[in-house]
């Protein structure tokens, strides 16, 4: 039997908070709504599978979902760089997924989009919406809001699918969340429409993951 909704959207939301929390440990002073790209990419991949981070704002959040959750992180000094290394590490691979985040306005589109990917199992994550040309080998793009982690974990989800069968590479196009906007509250909001949440299930999971963090961070040495 498949995992409920409700199951799914409460890993969903303690996630998030473990990332939140192991920033606000690591980093000191940390604005909230990058976890939900983080959580969203990450529940999609497989251990076998790896994400390429630019090394900056709003990808640090992926950094710290890695410790986390065990995945496979490598970071780049800056997009061009990041770019790169996805491809070495796609043609490495037996078909493992590379996931390559990177900023929407700091890389020119022929770097990425070219020949040069057609075939490779990379999903380009971009901060914006950017539809490819008749030339491009990008065969899908979605764009959806960066504070939003269903619809990133679901736009992944069909991309990876997609990239998994041959196909690729693949284009996900994250819009700017308002500034507003805190996607931990924003799926709070909707288990809580749902009857799937309340604020003192939502306080024990923010306390689990609190603790959590500390405790990994503990066995690090770095808390």
């Amino acid at each position: 039997m498949g995992e409920s909704a409700a199951a799914r959207r409460t890993g969903l939301l303690h996630r998030m908070l473990l990332v939140r929390r192991l920033e606000q440990r690591l980093l000191r002073a940390v604005p909230a709504g990058d976890e939900a790209v983080a959580v969203g990419l990450l529940s999609v991949l497989g251990p076998q599978d790896a994400v390429v981070s630019a090394g900056e704002r709003p990808w640090h959040a992926v950094g710290a979902a890695a410790l986390l959750f065990g995945a496979d992180v490598i970071n780049a000094p800056g997009p061009a760089e990041a770019v790169a290394a996805a491809r070495r590490k796609a043609r490495a691979g037996d078909r493992r997924i590379v996931a390559v985040c990177i900023p929407g306005a700091d890389l020119d589109r022929a770097s990425f989009v070219s020949p040069a990917y057609a075939g490779l199992p990379v999903l380009f994550c971009r901060g914006e919406h950017l539809a490819g040309s008749g030339r491009s080998p990008v065969v899908s793009v979605l764009s959806v809001d960066s504070g939003d982690v269903e619809a990133i974990a679901g736009a992944a989800a069909a991309e990876v699918g997609e990239l998994r069968t041959g196909a690729g590479p693949c284009l996900l196009g994250l819009r700017a969340a308002a500034a507003d906007v805190d996607p931990v509250e924003l799926l709070a909001a909707r288990m809580r429409t749902d009857h799937q949440l309340d604020d003192n299930a939502l306080r024990a999971i923010d306390r689990a993951a609190a603790a959590r963090a500390g405790e990994f961070l503990a066995r690090l040495g770095a808390g």
